[in-house]
């Protein structure tokens, strides 16, 4: 029997339709979906795999606002100038020429024009600086708060800020500066009390004004010291902001607000310890805590913050002309101290409580030995037959930090000895 080759048209077993085609046939159907799958993609706006994105044209939300003003000023310095500039240089060529009031009301006119423009920031400078020429102070006033509230960091900071200093010291009638008053007073020990012949520059702030346009028409101190605090606080590191800060301390201390000067003049050592003003921060600034203390019958946290910064000034300032003047008044501190204790004596012995008034007796007689009041715990002990005749509590040696009266001969400038005895003998 002859056997045939095997071959596929003489195979003969059975066979599916369609399966003489093979794998040509599946390329094909392989091929077919994938175009439909890319058109499909394409379609609905998808990248495909071999797009390559250029990264220098990718910004993110910070890159954006950049590009955009890049695009907006080159589309201005092609085409036209910014917003409102023509008028701006119409209405700043009055001023230049003197016609203040002409370009006062030619800004005002073309500021509703260009409000929230980027040109509104010159127009409200210029109109503040219309109204200073003319002598219009509290309008200027009025018009240099908005520039710096609707623009905390204006370019014109800086003849804004000068300019407003000029106007509160003319509202406060050009002060002298305290180193020719306070300090003098604060020698002389005559700072806080009444002078005669030079009376408080305070004035009744209701009284009004009805004729002179450069002042408010009321409270023209009262706005002054606003000006002043306007200054400290929108350019608080500008070259007159400890300038306005002293002014204000000083001119509160005149009038007798010592709480408010104790205020300012603490943040004058906080906040510009390197001024030339800060030696005088220290001075009358312990003088104005010392004023605010009410009595030994009230707090005595001021009477101690006086007497801490007393001996802050003293060490600080070692060569200061005030030093003998403060070692006086450390001395005199201390015996304000004894009298708050002797007040406790006198406080139980109307409670008639005698054992807490022997308490605050030792404490005289231990803590304050030298002062009239330990003759007076002497003498109550003595009435009370607690203490016999002649006898007294032995008084330990002080250092410094437990006795704030500084002798002044004691060793060089600068290292302070704090006792009202005599220095202990050396150790051996």
């Amino acid at each position: 029997m002859r056997v045939l080759p095997h071959t596929p048209g003489n195979d003969p077993r059975p066979t599916a339709p369609g399966a003489g085609r093979g794998a040509p046939g599946r390329a094909v159907r392989i091929a077919s979906g994938c175009l439909a799958v890319l058109l499909a993609a394409s379609a609905v706006g998808c990248r495909s795999f071999w797009d390559r994105p250029d990264v220098q044209s990718v910004f993110g939300p910070k890159g954006k606002d950049p590009k955009n003003l890049l695009k907006d000023a080159e589309k201005n310095s092609e085409k036209e100038p910014p917003v409102g500039l023509v008028e701006f240089e119409n209405t700043k060529e009055l001023f230049d020429h003197g016609k203040f009031l002409e370009a006062q009301k030619a800004c005002e006119k073309h500021l509703k024009k260009f409000k929230d423009k980027k040109i509104e920031e010159d127009f409200l400078f210029l109109i503040a600086e219309c109204q200073f020429e003319r002598g219009r102070y509290p309008a200027a006033q009025d018009s240099y708060d908005l520039l710096f509230k609707k623009y905390p960091s204006t370019r014109f900071k800086d003849p804004a800020v000068r300019h407003m200093f000029a106007i509160a010291n003319a509202w406060l009638k050009s002060p002298k500066p305290a180193s020719e008053v306070e300090l003098t007073q604060f020698r002389d020990g005559t700072l806080g009390k009444a002078d005669p012949q030079n009376p408080s520059p305070y004035q009744f702030p209701l009284k009004p004004n009805l004729f002179d346009k450069s002042r408010p028409l009321f409270d023209t101190q009262g706005r002054a010291m606003q000006e002043l605090r306007s200054i400290w606080m929108h350019d608080p590191a500008g070259p007159l902001a400890d300038d306005a800060l002293m002014t204000s301390a000083v001119y509160s201390l005149r009038v007798g607000d010592y709480q408010e000067a104790d205020r300012l003049f603490d943040e004058m050592r906080k906040s510009y310890s390197k001024s030339p003003h800060v030696e005088l921060a220290y001075v009358l600034g312990s003088h104005a805590k010392l004023m605010t203390y009410q009595g030994a019958r009230y707090d005595g946290r001021k009477l101690e913050e006086a007497r801490q910064l007393m001996k802050s000034t003293v060490t600080l300032f070692p060569d200061s002309p005030q030093r003998p003047k403060i070692l006086a008044d450390l001395r005199k501190l201390r015996l304000m101290a004894a009298e708050r204790e002797w007040a406790k004596v006198e406080l139980y012995q109307r409670k008639h409580e005698p054992a807490s008034a022997v308490v605050y007796c030792n404490v005289i007689l231990e803590s304050y030995p030298r002062t009239p009041y330990a003759d007076m715990a002497r003498e109550y002990l003595k009435k009370n037959s607690l203490l016999e005749p002649g006898t007294a509590p032995v008084d330990p040696p002080k250092t410094y930090d437990e006795d704030p009266v500084p002798a002044e001969s004691e060793g060089p400038p600068g290292r302070v000895h704090i006792s009202d005895k005599e220095p202990p003998p050396p150790r051996r």
